[in-house]
């Protein structure tokens, strides 16, 4: 169980509100109670980068994901991404199609527990 941000803050998650959700498990119990999950639903991206690799918004990840994976592992919570089977996601951000396996070592290599994979927006 846990928390996924899209009914609270929509494409809106950041560095900030994933600090904020984890603080607010911890102190209100529920934590304790199993709610041990943070996904990031869509709008975490900015852009795809020369080699191809998914970047996460610079404005809203100062620190980069994996201070925020590291962050949220040391405080025994478990951490998620979206992104979509098509070109682009809702947002028009990046989607992950024809780019799975790059998307997927990006998601290894940022210690990401769990995808939310759907197909949102149409192929492009």
């Amino acid at each position: 169980m846990g928390y996924n941000s899209w009914m609270a803050v929509g494409w809106g998650i950041s560095d900030l509100i994933v600090h904020e959700v984890a603080g607010y498990l911890q102190s209100s119990g529920l934590q304790a109670k199993g709610y041990v999950m943070i996904g990031c639903d869509d709008g975490w991206s900015a852009h795809r980068g020369p080699d191809g690799r998914i970047v996460p918004d610079p404005k809203r990840w100062p620190n980069g994901l994996n201070n925020v994976t590291a962050f949220l592992h040391a405080n025994n919570f478990t951490f998620g991404l979206y992104s979509s089977a098509s070109g682009v996601a809702c947002s028009g951000r990046p989607g992950s199609l024809y780019y799975e396996d790059i998307d997927a070592k990006s998601f290894l290599e940022w210690d990401v527990d769990f995808l939310k994979y759907d197909n949102c927006a149409q192929v492009q």
